[in-house]
Formats: structure tokens, sequence, C-alpha cells
């Protein structure tokens, strides 16, 4: 034990080195653990599972992106600049997506407040049908005349939802 740590010492950057693997490597075993007691948790919680896969992967990404951050610093790199073109990418990549975050937020809504299900008859975005699927951008309508209608889900959010099925029929 002795020997490697001298070892070590002789050679500082390859020990720097190591230790940068090392934390990738916890980092993407904490990772995986992270995502699946996430998963497992909403889960129980009866969360859509659009949702639980949204959120584990999201959670994943960003464990990896601090394992990367910290093994960069660990070798010597400066982070901040770093850190400081993701902003600005990040900014760049969330204003040409501007449109589908949109989307995207009015998913989560959609699945979250649950103003329909799939299997509901409704009117919404200028489409009537049933629900065939709630995606995270989009949902999926069949149409009495036998059309399948993509509908944006910000489309849907920003206008009126007539939900047939939501009430027995004869209830006034």
């Amino acid at each position: 034990m002795e020997a490697i740590l001298a070892f070590f010492e002789t050679y500082r950057p390859l020990k720097s080195l190591v230790l940068a693997i090392i934390i990738v490597i916890v980092g993407r075993w904490l990772s995986r653990v992270l995502s699946r007691l996430i998963a497992r948790a909403m889960t129980a919680a009866q969360i859509e599972q659009t949702v639980i896969n949204f959120i584990t992967h999201i959670t994943s990404i960003a464990v990896m992106v601090f394992a990367i951050l910290a093994a960069l610093a660990r070798l010597g790199l400066e982070t901040t600049s770093i850190l400081a073109v993701l902003g600005a990418a990040g900014l760049a990549i969330g204003l040409a997506l501007q449109g589908s975050l949109s989307n995207l937020a009015a998913g989560f809504l959609i699945i979250i407040f649950r103003p329909f299900k799939q299997g509901d008859f409704i009117e919404a975005g200028g489409a009537q049908g049933t629900v065939q699927e709630i995606q995270m951008l989009t949902t999926i309508v069949h149409t009495p005349e036998n059309l399948r209608q993509i509908v944006p889900n910000s489309d849907i959010l920003g206008g009126v939802i007539t939900n047939f099925s939501a009430n027995e029929t004869g209830s006034i």
C-alpha cells in the first residue's frame, strides 16, 4: 500500500487522472441509483409514466454533468468558463426550442391536472374526438371521421377544453 502511495506522490498528474476517473465512475453509479430511487418513488405515488421517464432522465443527466465538472476541476481545468459556455448554449437552445418547450410545459400541465385522460371524448385545440395518447409535446386524437389528429399541447391548453366524457350521461 505504501508503494502505491509513494508512486502516486511521485506522479501527481497520474493521481489526479485516476481520481477524476473514479469521480466519473462514482457519478455514473450515483446517477443510476438516484434515477431508480426516483422512479420507484414516483411509481408508488402513481405518477404518469411519461413524467417518470422525463424526470429520471433529467436527473441522470444533471448528476453526470456535475460529476464531469468535478472530474475536470480535479484535473485542474477551469470549470467557470465551461459553465459559462454551457449556460450560453442552454440559453441559445432554449430560445431555439421555445415552441417545443411551450408544448412540453403544456404536456406536463395536462398530465398533472388531468382535464382529460386517454379514452375521453374531447373537443380542444381545434380537434374533436377520442384521446388515443397524451404525449409530452402532443396529444393524439381519433376523430369520428376515422382520422388521426396530432394536436400540440400548447394549442389544447391555450383554449377551451370540452370533455364530453367527464360527467355521466344525463347529469346536470
